[in-house]
């Protein structure tokens, strides 16, 4: 039989036995975050007094804020001070090195330009040559039976005028040529045939331009009309040729008609070929202008001697051949190859 109910005090009915309570399962609950710590604050220093003066009021320093600091540590501006009292800036040590003098090298000498050539009117109508007269300027040319050999002099043949005077050197038969040179010196050269036994001048030549030759004319004499035909164009017969400029003729006659004059006598000396067949020399008039007389003489006896300008192709002299006459008409006809 079941126990009546009993009320408590408070007037409420509970059982004699009471059942267990059922256990709930444990649920952890996450703890809750704990707030961050605020940092201590600084403590403030204590207040210092601080005197201004006898008998001043005390007053209390605090720290300085942070705007103040921040303004202290910037630099402070600079002070304008007058040129005269600033200071002079630093100078630094210049290092000495030792200084090497060295020999000035010798001062370039120049030559002056030199003059400007004024070359004289050019005759017209002038007879072309019939004759390849360049073969003669050319070392090694065979022309029939004789090999030509070119040879330069070392002297050269002075115009102080400029107007060319050839012919005998040994009579007073020197006539001058149409065409005129400027002033100057002119380099002379010899073409001299050799048949085996014995060497013979075959032309002479006097160079007074640049090449390249263009054309080939006769040489015409002053004051005479130039020609016509080859037969009727000027030559010189002499044994001993002789090649001057024109203001030398009224020395020649003087000192070297008289064939026992001594300039006579020492040019014959010096003209008699020495077993080569030909020989050169110079009869000197002035020795402050260089004029001279250049005479050439070969063996044989006389010959008939032709002269030729070589002209360039503005009709300017390049050089002056005086053909010896000693090939003989079969010979410029032969053209065989240079040995």
């Amino acid at each position: 039989m079941a126990k009546p109910k009993q009320k408590t005090k408070a007037g409420r009915a509970t059982a004699t036995a009471k059942k267990p309570a059922a256990k709930k399962p444990s649920v952890k609950k996450p703890a809750a975050k704990k707030p961050a710590a605020k940092p201590a604050a600084a403590k403030r220093p204590a207040a210092v007094k601080q005197a201004t003066g006898r008998g001043a009021p005390t007053v209390l320093a605090r720290k300085p804020s942070a705007d103040r600091l921040a303004q202290k540590a910037q630099p402070a501006a600079p002070i304008y001070l007058p040129p005269v009292l600033r200071a002079p800036p630093p100078t630094r040590p210049v290092p000495t090195r030792a200084v090497v003098t060295r020999p000035l090298p010798p001062p370039v000498r120049t030559a002056p330009p030199p003059p400007v050539r004024v070359l004289p009117p050019a005759p017209t109508k002038e007879l072309d040559a019939e004759r390849p007269v360049a073969r003669l300027l050319q070392h090694g040319e065979v022309m029939g039976k004789h090999r030509l050999e070119t040879r330069h002099l070392p002297t050269p043949l002075a115009l102080p005028t400029g107007r060319v005077a050839l012919g005998d050197a040994l009579s007073p038969d020197l006539r001058v040529l149409e065409r005129r040179l400027p002033p100057g010196r002119y380099r002379l050269m010899v073409s001299v045939a050799g048949d085996g036994a014995e060497q013979r001048l075959a032309a002479i030549v006097m160079y007074c331009g640049r090449p390249p030759i263009a054309r080939w004319v006769h040489a015409h004499l002053e004051g005479k009309r130039p020609p016509k035909a080859a037969a009727d164009a000027p030559t010189f017969a002499a044994s001993t040729f002789g090649l001057c400029d024109a203001s030398a003729i009224d020395r020649v006659k003087p000192t070297l008609r008289d064939a026992t004059a001594p300039g006579r006598v020492a040019l014959d000396a010096a003209l008699a070929p020495i077993g080569v067949g030909w020989a050169h020399a110079w009869h000197v008039f002035d020795d402050a202008t260089g004029l001279a007389l250049a005479a050439f003489a070969s063996s044989k006896g006389p010959r008939t001697h032709a002269a030729y300008w070589g002209l360039d192709p503005a009709g300017q002299p390049v050089c002056l051949v005086i053909d010896a006459g000693l090939l003989a008409a079969g010979d410029w006809k032969q053209a065989r190859a240079r040995r």
